[in-house]
């Protein structure tokens, strides 16, 4: 038998008609205001479909992506792992335990800004040479 240290799948929101919208939250700084907001990067009504909210990362925002899975707090270092947006490699600031729920793991990742106006961005990230499921996100 094979075990993995790490085998990392990042979470869907349930209930959802498209399997690739993530559970997930962006978290923004403003330019010079040093102000942190966030919000919720899909709306999701009652009933399926969800929508996703597109994230502004035009205009000198600094935007991180909160996402959250499973299999990815045991990685070796934060070194050995990567998220990829639209091809582009990005390296996450933290990947790990999320802290307040049992099992849960946080990924916490700087969506590049030469996505500005992107549409629909794909996201997946490696953790020990093991990659996750993809999801998507809406930047604009």
């Amino acid at each position: 038998r094979t075990y993995w240290r790490t085998s990392p799948k990042l979470s869907m929101l349930h209930g959802c008609s498209r399997s690739t919208r993530p559970r997930s939250r962006g978290f923004w700084r403003e330019p010079r205001r040093w102000r942190i907001g966030s919000d919720f990067v899909f709306t999701c009504p009652s009933t399926p479909p969800c929508t996703p909210k597109p994230i502004n990362v035009a205009g000198g925002n600094t935007v991180y992506l909160i996402l959250f899975g499973t299999g990815f707090r045991n990685r070796s270092s934060l070194n050995n792992t990567s998220a990829t947006l639209n091809g582009r490699t990005s390296a996450p600031l933290f990947a790990g335990a999320q802290g307040g729920f049992a099992g849960l793991d946080q990924l916490n990742v700087l969506i590049p800004s030469a996505l500005a106006g992107a549409g629909l961005v794909d996201v997946s990230f490696t953790a020990d040479g093991m990659r996750s499921n993809t999801v998507t996100i809406q930047v604009r």
